[in-house]
């Protein structure tokens, strides 16, 4: 159950932000450390950590892993690694010699047969939506999760980069998440190989921020999640410590 929650201000600005996704008794994100709480000041982290408390006494809530930590909370560290690439001063040129050689063609291609772009418009979160729901042959999570991204997109949290083949038709679509000076590569799905690769690049090169995060590595427990690390770990950067903290009841 998707219990995500944001601090509103009265002027319709976002102060704080809070994702989480409830998972039987614990508090997760997309079965992994939910994103650190996001706040402006110590005021709207009290308001977040009051609203928190809420729900973990209303759902009985025994653990809560997120990425780093929140002050005065008795936490144990389970930090690991995640695959972090350094773009600003670098150029485009620069960034691109750091993509592994067998992806440069792949990205090649895709550039040929589609049309990449980027998009902050809240709609395409629907496309993304469509193509993971046909990848997966099911829906993964709640209509509220995709109003969710579609609300951090309108806010500039967030974009998308979509590919459109030469029938008009999208066929790729990754979502990434931004805040301050940072990006996290968050979603992806595809219907056509080798899109995503030239989606990921798309983003990567024409940020303006100063790292972009590929995701997770040593984390993988099948060969799935190994080829997933494979995949995040061939557009350059370098292995960076995360810093993630498990809490019991708040």
């Amino acid at each position: 159950m998707n219990m995500s929650f944001a601090v509103v201000l009265d002027d319709g600005s976002v102060a704080g932000l809070c994702p989480i996704i409830l998972d039987g008794n614990d508090l997760t994100y997309q079965n992994g450390p939910c994103p650190e709480p996001l706040y402006d000041n110590d005021s709207v982290r009290d308001e977040l950590l009051r609203h928190l408390r809420a729900i973990i006494d209303s759902y009985l809530v025994t653990s809560y892993e997120f990425r780093e930590q929140i002050e005065g909370l008795q936490a144990d560290d389970i930090s690991w690694q995640t695959q972090v690439i350094q773009l600003l001063p670098r150029n485009e040129t620069e960034r691109w010699r750091e993509v592994r050689r067998s992806y440069k063609s792949i990205i090649h291609t895709a550039q040929r047969t589609h049309r990449i772009e980027r998009s902050c418009d809240p709609s395409a979160v629907e496309i993304l939506h469509g193509l993971h729901r046909d990848q997966a042959g099911r829906e993964t999570r709640d209509q509220y999760t995709w109003d969710l991204m579609a609300s951090w997109v309108a806010s500039g949290h967030a974009y998308l980069c979509l590919a459109w083949n030469d029938a008009g038709v999208c066929d790729g679509a990754i979502y990434v998440y931004v805040y301050k000076g940072h990006e996290y590569y968050g979603h992806a799905a595809s219907s056509t190989l080798g899109v995503n690769h030239a989606l990921v690049w798309e983003a990567i090169r024409r940020s303006d921020s100063q790292t972009f995060e590929v995701g997770w590595q040593g984390h993988a427990s099948n060969e799935k999640g190994k080829n997933i690390e494979f995949f995040r770990r061939g557009f350059g950067g370098s292995s960076q410590l995360v810093r993630v903290s498990l809490h019991g009841k708040l």
